[in-house]
């Protein structure tokens, strides 16, 4: 016979999170390299990517899924995590170059997950700006968001939610590739 506390402690592991779990290092992937070749964008730098002033505290270290702490990778934020999608994309096409004329940089400005019961939610947006010899020439926000199903079962929706929030740092980057302005201020001048 189970007894109602352990029972209902059987029923809160279920329903709850799992351990504290770390975005895996950002890769290349196919799209970001047609994303990167269709831009026809020239060489690039990536500066310096850091937290916005009204990110809330603590959402550049870590978020919370269901009571389990997602964070980037060991030693970094979610912001330098943005950083290095971008140089893995960029590296992927030769078009990453710390001596380029034109650098990329950034402050994060919104970074939420949330991972109800049925369905999933995450948003990411950044400011990006472009200079060129330390002079801006280019700046814009762009924020992507995505959806998914959410288990009702803690362990399944922690790691629907890691999925579904970690894919949001390469489409970020191909939306910024794929934003007309961008790609005008990127390209060599005439």
């Amino acid at each position: 016979m189970i007894r109602p506390g352990l029972a209902a402690l059987a029923l809160l592991a279920a329903l709850g999170g799992c351990a504290d779990t770390r975005l895996g290092t950002p890769q290349p992937t196919f799209s970001g390299l047609r994303a990167v070749r269709a831009a026809n964008i020239q060489p690039l730098a990536v500066g310096r990517f850091a937290p916005g002033p009204d990110l809330p505290a603590g959402r550049d270290e870590r978020l919370v899924v269901r009571a389990a702490p997602l964070r980037p990778p060991a030693g970094s934020t979610f912001s330098a995590y943005l950083a290095e999608t971008l140089r893995a994309n960029l590296a992927s096409d030769n078009r990453l170059d710390q001596s380029a004329a034109l650098t990329l940089s950034g402050i994060l400005t919104e970074n939420a997950i949330t991972a109800g019961l049925g369905d999933g939610r995450g948003s990411l947006a950044a400011t990006f700006m472009l200079e060129r010899q330390g002079r801006e020439i280019w700046r814009k926000t762009i924020r992507v968001e995505r959806q998914w199903s959410s288990s009702v079962l803690g362990s399944v929706a922690y790691m629907q939610a890691e999925q579904g929030y970690g894919g949001l740092f390469q489409t970020l980057v191909e939306r910024l590739f794929a934003d007309p302005e961008f790609q005008q201020a990127a390209r060599a001048p005439s």
